[in-house]
């Protein structure tokens, strides 16, 4: 017989955040890599979230992350680098969420599918949704520019609403930047509340007060029942 069962390699991938498969895993070097960074991102959006940033150690991010100090300190020198890369890892990945909820949908309907997808990821991923928001970065500047990047990308993709509006000529410039922060905001405090709203109805709320500027408040209230 070629090979014995103590020589097969696993073709198994390890699951998101999992630990890697046992024994020869045949997975590339790069792979690994890639999955030990997002284990470490995930366990610093935990760490952020029971700690704060104020009071975030490496010794938390390891534990929470299940992984060893020196693969830590393989892929970064601090935690400040960790933070950095976890923010951004986890809003490469709500952007994916965010373009597969819109991919199908045209203004104003695509911010519906937008905000229900933004619910979604903070519901299933509290901890790494409020990693996003600039309350918990705030403390260093440059996690809070890096926060503002993102939310510049997110304004940038909310401005195509403006060719469907009727008042695209009166809007403010920073009135998507205004929308994104203000929908943040207030997800970041539905989250802290425990989620006390009815989904559905709140959603509905958001996607009313987004709409707003473009369409007026009538309209906006009429499309966010899905019947304008």
């Amino acid at each position: 017989m070629s090979g014995d069962r103590g020589s097969r390699v696993s073709k198994r991938r390890p699951e998101p955040g999992g630990p890697l498969p046992r024994g020869r895993h045949g997975l590339k070097p790069a792979e690994v890599a890639a999955h030990q960074r997002q284990r470490i991102a995930d366990g610093v959006a935990r760490a952020v979230a029971e700690h704060g940033y104020g009071s975030l150690t490496v010794e938390q991010v390891i534990e929470l992350a299940g992984v060893s100090r020196s693969t830590f300190y393989v892929h970064f020198d601090n935690k400040l680098e960790a933070l950095l890369a976890s923010h951004e890892l986890i809003f490469e990945r709500f952007l994916v969420t965010i373009n597969e909820g819109c991919a199908r949908d045209k203004w104003p309907a695509k911010i519906d599918a937008a905000i229900g997808a933004t619910l979604s990821f903070a519901t299933d991923a509290p901890e790494q949704f409020q990693i996003l928001s600039t309350g918990s970065l705030a403390a260093d500047v440059e996690l809070a520019g890096q926060v503002v990047n993102s939310y510049r990308r997110l304004a940038e993709m909310l401005a195509g609403a403006r060719q469907a509006s009727p008042y695209r000529n009166e809007l403010p410039a920073c009135t998507e930047q205004f929308l994104v922060g203000g929908v943040a905001s207030i997800i970041t405090s539905w989250l802290t509340r425990g989620q006390a709203d009815d989904p559905r109805a709140f959603q509905q709320q958001l996607v009313e007060l987004t709409l707003i500027p473009y369409y007026g408040r009538a309209r906006a209230a009429r499309l966010s029942r899905r019947d304008g």
